[in-house]
């Protein structure tokens, strides 16, 4: 089983923030998902770089 964090913006970092209190150091990251459309993981992308990555800076 892989871990999955889901959510909006403000959810993904807190658990991404959790993950790195936890002590890891390096994550994968995976933004697509065979349940949503072919459009979804770019928008993802663009979301997590504008809402989520400034979080960790």
């Amino acid at each position: 089983m892989r871990p999955t964090i889901t959510g909006g913006p403000e959810t993904v970092a807190a658990q991404l923030q959790a993950v790195c209190e936890a002590g890891v150091g390096i994550a994968d990251l995976i933004f697509s998902a065979d349940l949503l459309p072919p459009e979804v993981p770019p928008e993802s992308v663009k979301l997590f770089s504008k809402e989520v990555i400034p979080a960790f800076r």
